[in-house]
């Protein structure tokens, strides 16, 4: 798929795993982040975001990182969501894993990493408010550790129970890929539309496309 086949859209291939792009989003919460280090989407919606009324650089302000918070202001003004509604993105469908959801186990990674990073915020805070009593910065971080171990814990349970029974896409490529071939032999059985082995796809926003098409006829 390219842009010649989609006039007034712009594709993009996403290579970035479910981790990375988790972790780079979470290091540009606190400014960590070059613009270097985006992943193709990342910079394609920064682009947008930035080149929008809602972050123009007459408001004498730096340009905000992108993170989840600026994605959702842009996408309250019609003229940026339009744009963001015309990406074509190819990316593997959260509907595809392996047994072992090994790219959804390389967010368990992040959380000591963020925990860390939540560790410093409070640390800053105390110094600033004076705080240095022994038991009450105890406090603080045992709140911290309780809160993070609970984190860790819902996302165990969400990925055994929301997300493993929701992985259809291998088992109907697989079928499919097996009833093609029973049927080579007979030219005038139709043969189903085949979904990737690799589970990847290309992602269109559904009223974007359904514009393009009463734009057509």
């Amino acid at each position: 798929m390219t842009p010649w086949h989609w006039s007034g859209f712009n594709t993009i291939e996403e290579k970035a795993t479910v981790g990375e792009l988790s972790s780079k989003t979470g290091k540009n919460k606190v400014v960590s982040l070059d613009l270097e280090d985006y992943t193709p989407v990342m910079s394609a919606l920064h682009r947008i975001l930035t080149q929008s009324t809602l972050y123009s650089t007459q408001r004498k302000k730096p340009l905000p990182p992108f993170t989840y918070e600026y994605l959702k202001e842009g996408l309250r003004r019609s003229w940026t969501a339009e744009q963001i509604g015309h990406l074509l993105l190819k990316y593997e469908s959260e509907w595809y894993a392996d047994e072992a959801l090994s790219k959804w186990n390389e967010i368990d990674e992040l959380f000591e990493e963020e925990k860390q990073q939540q560790k410093d915020i409070i640390e800053k805070l105390l110094i600033e408010h004076n705080i240095t009593k022994p038991n009450e910065r105890e406090y603080a971080f045992e709140k911290l550790d309780e809160a993070h171990e609970n984190v860790k814990s819902n996302w165990q349970i969400e990925k055994e129970q929301r997300i493993k029974p929701s992985l259809w896409w291998k088992k109907v490529a697989e079928a499919q890929n097996t009833n093609n071939n029973q049927t080579d032999t007979n030219d005038n059985t139709p043969k189903l539309t085949n979904l990737s082995t690799d589970g990847k796809a290309w992602f269109i926003h559904p009223v974007a496309m359904m514009g393009y098409f009463v734009e057509k006829k």
